[in-house]
């Protein structure tokens, strides 16, 4: 835990007192919680502050609809060589085959064909068509090619994900880090961080108070107000990519026949996902009510004849039945990540130690970077193995 103690430098006076510790963390994020555990593990002081009331960063979940434990975005896992194992051996997640997962190409005349997710013909038209929305249609020949490379010789995708969702996930990681002696303040603003090199020591002001740390960790979800070094002013030019994400309460009492949906070159949808099964009413729901999440595109506006064209697509697809009744919906324009690898990599040669940084925008390669290092002090609690 930090103490109270006197620092010098930074401009402070002698006979100041300021908190220190070994490292600061910007934010909760489940990566962020597992490197802070690991590092108070290995005798660090750490402390963690978060602008939000919980953990979890942009996996907390949401209470909408009167419902709870609502997952809040899109969320996946992507092939890991290292994560899988440690998701399960440590963190005791229930990490399963996604089941009912499908592709959704458009047809002429508002149809569209569906096939599922490791369709080895349905993966060939997919690659070449994500291909061609990444502007390389013009060199079609070589996208074919590559696309007839990955068809022939890349295994069949199987898609993982945990059973209970992001709420079996949060829970789970904040009873580790309950475990813990890494502290935590929530609903905590940071208000200037000031680095001196020479020093090997950050200052971060949260209001009147000042904290010291021989580190700060920082991700791609970090916020970085009035950040200074010995210098000057250090700048990161903030980059708000667009998410917009919608949440759908549907009325239907027909069972589910997708759990996951990608929709290959729509201009609506990039991503539907139902998580009807991994709300804490789950019981209630299935088999009267279903909960959508969806991802579209980045251009699309709220607005009530998008609410409309979203549900009758999601009709036309079969992933609800054509007697279904929208009751509500909740829109969230999401912007994520705010700093980029190249933003990450820019900070830490200007500042050396005194700044770490995780990557986190991909998920399951991010804990599988570190998951080797950190399954050999972190336990889940009550395991012994």
């Amino acid at each position: 835990m930090g103490a109270s103690r006197e620092i010098e430098g930074i401009g402070m006076r002698r006979d100041e007192l300021a908190t220190k510790y070994d490292m600061i963390f910007v934010g909760t994020s489940m990566i962020c919680v597992l490197e802070a555990v690991y590092q108070s593990l290995s005798g660090k002081s750490v402390l963690m502050l978060d602008r939000q009331s919980g953990m979890g960063g942009a996996w907390r979940s949401l209470e909408i609809f009167g419902l709870h434990d609502v997952e809040n975005a899109i969320h996946y896992f992507l092939p890991d060589p290292f994560a899988f194992d440690f998701m399960k051996d440590v963190l005791k997640w229930d990490v399963a085959a996604v089941l009912r997962k499908y592709r959704v190409f458009p047809l002429p005349m508002r149809g569209c064909w569906r096939v599922p997710y490791d369709d080895a013909f349905g993966r060939l038209v997919g690659s070449i068509k994500e291909g061609a929305l990444r502007g390389k249609a013009r060199d079609f020949p070589a996208l074919l090619r590559r696309a007839i490379m990955d068809f022939l010789f890349k295994s069949r995708p199987t898609s993982y994900y945990v059973g209970g969702g992001a709420p079996e996930m949060l829970r789970k990681v904040d009873l580790i880090l309950r475990a813990s002696d890494v502290e935590v303040r929530y609903s905590t603003s940071i208000d200037r961080i000031y680095i001196d090199c020479n020093a090997q020591a950050v200052e971060v002001l949260v209001g009147e108070e000042r904290i010291f740390a021989s580190t700060i960790f920082l991700t791609h979800g970090s916020r970085i107000p009035n950040l200074t070094g010995s210098s000057g002013p250090f700048l990161i030019d903030e980059k708000l990519h667009l998410r917009p994400a919608v949440h759908m309460l549907i009325r239907d009492n027909s069972p589910s026949p997708m759990y996951e949906c990608i929709f290959v070159a729509d201009p609506l949808i990039k991503y539907v996902h139902d998580v009807t099964r991994n709300t804490r009413e789950s019981v209630e729901l299935v088999g009267r009510k279903k909960l959508l999440v969806l991802a579209l595109q980045h251009d699309i506006r709220e607005s009530g004849s998008v609410y409309q064209a979203i549900f009758e697509k999601l009709k036309r697809v079969g992933m609800v039945s054509e007697d279904a009744v929208l009751e509500d919906q909740y829109w969230q324009d999401i912007y994520l990540p705010r700093l980029e690898d190249s933003d990450l990599q820019k900070l830490k040669a200007a500042f050396g130690a005194q700044i770490e940084y995780l990557k986190t925008e991909d998920f399951a390669k991010g804990l599988g970077f570190h998951a080797q290092k950190w399954a050999t002090k972190i336990r889940y609690p009550g395991s012994h193995d």
